[in-house]
Parts: structure tokens; sequence; C-alpha cells
């Protein structure tokens, strides 16, 4: 069975950037308007300040403005190429690096760093260097081809009981870097020979392992406000 993962995908994200870091073409430090000549931030501490580690870990304090993006039924209002100039309009509501604060437009960012550091789009990236070496042939970044069998469908409940399904997004207005939408994952890629292997081998940050910069992707950057379920510091995705 295929199911939508959703923001699972923020840890993808960031194993995007721990390979680049890895390779030597970014650093966690490296300030967001010293790789993306776009990025144009109104609020000027966000401009000056503002790293690639701080798009990770939710510390921004930008304001939260995905109801803008996302509309009703699953349609997408801003597209990927006028999302930068939305994001450009985001001011702090937040201190900055002061407190957690969860939030989409930041890993939409992180995917415009991606694709400005590899000369990729986020979704060949993401393919190429994570799921084609996992062989993870049932995971897929966009909606599944036609004839994809066990697709699963996600539904709501409303106040009078009923659940109807939601709507699935259109492929041309897929969604990008925090959760390349809709995300789709098979079970038997989790059970997956390649999967296994990662993890029982213990190749992480090896040759034997897409994943770098394992060590770091895991440190705390954040602490979460409490009371909090089961988790009280953040780290990278």
């Amino acid at each position: 069975m295929i199911f939508p993962v959703c923001s699972l995908t923020k840890a993808v994200t960031a194993a995007a950037v721990g390979i680049l870091v890895d390779e030597g073409k970014l650093t966690w430090d490296m300030l967001v308007k010293d790789v993306l000549p776009t990025f144009h931030s109104k609020d000027e501490t966000l401009q000056n300040f503002l790293t690639v580690t701080d798009l990770l870990s939710h510390r921004p304090g930008m304001a939260w403005a995905d109801t803008l993006v996302m509309g009703t039924e699953n349609n997408i209002l801003i597209l990927g190429k006028d999302r930068i100039k939305y994001i450009n309009t985001q001011r702090r509501l937040l201190p900055f690096q002061g407190q957690f604060s969860y939030n989409n437009l930041p890993y939409d960012l992180t995917g415009n760093v991606v694709e400005q550091i590899s000369g990729q789009s986020r979704f060949e990236f993401l393919q190429t260097h994570i799921l084609d070496p996992l062989g993870l042939g049932r995971t897929f970044l966009k909606p599944p081809p036609p004839g994809t069998s066990n697709i699963t469908r996600c539904y709501n409940t409303l106040d009078d009981a009923t659940t109807p399904s939601t709507m699935p997004q259109r492929p041309q207005q897929c969604h990008s870097g925090a959760n390349p939408m809709p995300p789709r994952l098979a079970v038997t890629d989790l059970l997956g020979p390649a999967a296994i292997c990662v993890c029982h081998r213990g190749d992480i940050d090896r040759g034997g392992s897409p994943f770098k910069q394992v060590a770091h992707l895991a440190s705390a950057e954040i602490p979460m406000d409490q009371p909090s379920r089961n988790k009280i510091l953040y780290a990278y995705g």
C-alpha cells in the first residue's frame, strides 16, 4: 500500500542539504541571501542573518501563512515560481532564533537552496541522490503515474460525522520544499532490502549510505514549547 507521508518529507529535505554540505557545496551556517539571489526579505533581520540551519530548525520566527499558499480542495494558490516573492513579504512574529515555531515556508525556501546549489530541481535531486540509491521504487515525490496500484485515499471527518475523501493535488501544482506534495511512500519500500541494509550495517555517513552529516542532522537546535507530548528539542527535519 502507498500512503501519503506529508511533512515526514521534511527529514528528506534536510537529508538533501546534508548531502550538499558533505560535498562541500554548502555550509550549515551559510546565509540564505548568499545562496539565493532572489531572496530579498522585507524583514531586515531575516534578510541579513537567516541561515540554512534556521530554515531547517523552525526558528526563523517567520509568520505562518500556509493558508494563502494552499487553498480549499488542495488547490495551490501560489505556484512555485511566485512563492519566493511571497516568502519575501513575510515578517517575523516571534524572536529570531529564539523560539520554536513550526512553519512550512522555510522548508519551501530550502527547496530553492537545493535547486540553486545542485543545478537540479528539488524533485530530481531527491530522486537521484536518495530514492534511487535506496531502491525506493514505489515512493513518489509527485502524484504516482496512472495505473499505479494500491494507492490509499485520505478522508476528513466533518461535524455531521460524514467522511468525504480529500481532493488530490494536480500534478502541475505540486508543492515544494517542505513536502514535495503529494509525497507518497509504500510500506514495502520501508521494509525493502536497501533500507534494511542501511539501518543494520550502520553505514551512516559512509559510502554505503546516501545519508550524510547524520550526526549533525540529529543535533538539537531549538527548544520546543512545553508542554509537549514527547519532545523537548528540535533538530533538523
